[in-house]
């Protein structure tokens, strides 16, 4: 066999050699490429899955705030058409006792006449003078004023107030102050608080709201019937 022969033969072994590395090699590449990609759509799926179920889990809080928001909304309506109903019963209830207050004195004049009785029982001395002795007695009883059922209306608005429970603490605190029959709420709304006061008419007003504890208001203005204050 020729060198040129010999030649050839060696280079088409190391040929189908090279060819047969390069398989291998593109083999292992694809091989890693494959795995690669598993793992990539493995750890896809994961990802994916973990961002599922935390969506799920803020979605479950989301609805679990929304009911509790729900509820405390319910309550705070509840608690104030509570306030109002009691304000508005025991005002009914203070105007009833006033009026009963005021009855007596008009019903106890009524059993003036029984003197009459004495006076139509003794005609013969018809004396003039004795006469008009039941109606004038009557008289005054009749119109004498009852101290109690006397009292002064006046409402008092307050700014600045920084809650619903300070609101309530501060009607509250009113209606406790000596002097003062009831507190009714008429209206709180951004912060204004305002207040109708029965009160007796000879206590200052502003006195005993401003000297409330743990209560720091401030007299802004007054009116005819009205004062306006501030939370400082």
């Amino acid at each position: 066999m020729s060198d040129e022969g010999i030649y050839r033969a060696f280079e088409e072994k190391v040929r189908r050699a090279i060819e047969e590395l390069a398989a291998d090699v593109r083999r292992q590449a694809s091989a890693e490429a494959d795995t690669i990609r598993r793992g990539a759509a493995a750890e896809a799926a994961g990802m994916l899955a973990e961002a599922e179920r935390r969506r799920n889990e803020l979605l479950g809080e989301i609805q679990r705030l929304e009911r509790q928001l729900a509820t405390v909304s319910a309550g705070i309506q509840a608690l104030l058409r509570g306030e109002v109903g009691a304000a508005g019963a025991g005002g009914a209830v203070e105007a009833a006792r006033a009026e009963q207050r005021s009855v007596p004195p008009a019903q106890t004049a009524e059993p003036a006449p029984p003197p009459e009785p004495a006076a139509v029982a003794a005609p013969p001395p018809p004396d003039p003078a004795r006469e008009p002795a039941p109606v004038a007695a009557a008289h005054p009883r009749a119109l004498a004023p009852s101290p109690s059922s006397e009292s002064q209306r006046t409402e008092v608005s307050v700014a600045g107030t920084p809650s619903f429970a300070r609101a309530l603490e501060l009607q509250r605190g009113i209606q406790r102050s000596a002097g003062v029959r009831h507190v009714q709420a008429l209206q709180f709304e951004h912060g204004t608080l305002v207040l109708a006061v029965e009160h007796e008419p000879g206590i200052d007003l502003v006195e005993a709201v401003t000297s409330l504890p743990n209560v720091q208001l401030a007299l802004v203005g007054a009116h005819e019937g009205r004062l306006e204050l501030a939370f400082c």
